[in-house]
């Protein structure tokens, strides 16, 4: 790989660089705070992967609000009996999902939670497909291609969707897949790209679904797309920009690189990165990336760690080391039970009283505030206490919604969705540390298999969520009772057996056992077989 740039004469040739004799076993380069280490690329990339999160959010909501509200299925049975064609005239709907082309709108249909399931499904798989792909061959290849399958599949989705309901499902699943990448991949290379903890949480807290869900109900509440078509296309459009911003303007992780044994790529776009900020740099002829960069220095126990490297790690190497995969399953826990509890409300939001689409901005903008807060409070507190605090605010708001129903108050009375905001909202905080956990806690070399294992149990959570909300129609307490229970049981999980990972750098290896040393005394066996 060769390191070029572009100069003011069209020519390409060596980037301002100005060696330096000095030579410096820490980096020249201080990220002595938050803003430091957001420099002009950073905060590139943490625009580029939010906004790219606009249509991964519209794709995984789109059958959200298949069902029509109340009024509006009052409306469609006085047009049948008018024998109306046109059903967005004559009942007044903010929006024609699938069911209206398949004569289904209005009849507590479980097409609307077998489509939500098959999206859900799709999203588990891609979660685990990517998760490996990402360790193996990069997460910028990763990325890019989850896009572009969410543009396409989308294109096609909205010419053929009214073929066939089997068919429309299997789209969804592939749909699903390309969110379920994109959403265990994006964060870990916003992650690697900073160096301090404090800027990893900011990130983390402004990533996420809840800027995106207020673009998805806007795009129905402000008419821009009242047709499942036109969604779509838009959906599909918005994609392919996502796909073009990451294919010119973001880089492979460094970490990756350096981890995959790419070291002469890594010193490049350590390079390339750094002249985002100025443009003439001094280093030193030996210095490796993460003096460029200004991080810390990677921890790597012994040169025997480093020769390891060389080989491809498998989802098993998460499960040969205790001190990996107890915190591990246990964050799997997490991730299950947030993702249940959150889609569960998603889902619910149709019934809740008021409108749907402005109950659901509610929900995304408070969920956009309250998932500032593990920043906000991060100097003075770890982050396992902003977890168990934010839990027991949504465990309590939970059982108070179970309660009020066992105390006959109406499901229309405004407090059901109060209630409902609050669980929502108070539960991001969880949701944003969940996240960081899955990548502060695990080494450079399986930590996207790690958040993969992670966001397949989140997937999991979200395809039961379809399910157990669709249990509403035997009895109104269940969904409740369900989310209570699973939020008591995760912050009981989270108080035994997740640890605390304030102002520690990530970890680049796994632990040293006899196996490792086995495995390098191998390789070292054919690397002097080698130069024989």
């Amino acid at each position: 790989m060769t390191c070029s740039a572009t100069n003011d004469d069209g020519s390409d040739q060596e980037p301002s660089l100005k060696p330096s004799k000095r030579t410096c076993s820490s980096p020249c380069y201080k990220r002595d705070s938050v803003l430091q280490d957001f420099g002009c690329y950073e905060l590139k990339v943490l625009v580029i992967s939010q906004l790219s999160y606009v249509p991964i959010t519209c794709t995984m909501l789109s059958t959200a609000f298949y069902e029509p509200n109340q009024m509006t299925c009052v409306s469609l049975n006085l047009a049948k009996n008018g024998s109306s064609r046109q059903p967005q005239k004559a009942t007044g709907a903010d929006f024609i999902s699938l069911l209206f082309e398949w004569d289904e709108a209005c009849q507590n249909s479980v097409i609307t939670a077998i489509m939500s399931t098959s999206l859900m499904v799709g999203a588990l798989a891609g979660s685990f497909l990517a998760g490996w792909l990402a360790d193996a061959y990069g997460r910028l290849p990763v990325l890019k291609g989850c896009l572009l399958l969410n543009c396409i599949v989308n294109g096609v989705f909205s010419l053929i969707a009214t073929a066939s309901r089997p068919l429309s499902a299997v789209i969804l699943f592939i749909l699903g897949t390309g969110c379920g990448g994109y959403m265990v991949t994006n964060l870990v290379l916003l992650v690697e790209c900073l160096d301090r903890p404090r800027s990893r949480l900011l990130a983390v807290s402004l990533n996420g679904w809840s800027f995106s869900m207020v673009i998805f109900s806007l795009q129905v509440l402000a008419w821009i797309s009242q047709h499942w078509f036109l969604f779509h296309v838009l959906i599909a459009l918005m994609a392919f920009v996502a796909f073009l911003s990451y294919h010119f303007w973001v880089l492979e992780s460094c970490r990756w690189l350096a981890g995959a044994h790419y070291p002469a790529e890594a010193r490049c776009t350590a390079i390339q990165v750094m002249l985002c900020r100025s443009r003439e740099l001094r280093l030193g002829d030996d210095w490796q990336w993460w003096q460029i960069l200004g991080f810390s220095e990677p921890v790597i126990s012994t040169p025997a760690i480093s020769k390891d490297l060389l080989r491809k790690y498998t989802y098993k190497d998460l499960f040969r080391h205790s001190s990996v995969y107890i915190p591990l399953l246990a964050l799997c826990y997490c991730f299950i039970s947030s993702s249940l509890v959150s889609f569960g409300f998603y889902f619910n939001a149709d019934v809740l009283p008021g409108n749907r689409y402005l109950n659901m901005i509610l929900m995304g903008m408070s969920k956009f505030l309250m998932g500032l807060l593990p920043f906000a409070v991060s100097s003075v507190v770890g982050r396992r206490p902003i977890m168990l605090f934010s839990l027991l605010v949504a465990s309590a708001g939970a059982w108070f919604a179970v309660t009020s129903q066992l105390l006959a108050v109406s499901s229309e009375h405004w407090s059901l969705t109060a209630v409902s905001l609050v669980v929502s909202a108070a539960l991001d905080p969880a949701w944003k540390i969940n996240h960081l956990y899955s990548a502060e806690l695990f080494p450079t070399v399986v930590r996207n298999m790690a958040r993969a294992v992670c966001n397949v149990g989140a997937r999991f959570g979200s395809v039961v969520a379809p399910m157990v909300v669709h249990l509403r129609a035997v009895h109104y307490l269940i969904p409740y009772l369900t989310f209570a229970s699973f939020l008591s049981v995760q912050v009981l999980v989270v108080a035994l057996f997740i640890p605390e990972t304030k102002d520690r750098p990530l970890p680049q290896e796994l632990p040293i056992t006899k196996d490792n040393r086995g495995v390098e005394e191998v390789m070292e066996q054919n690397l002097n077989a080698q130069s024989a």
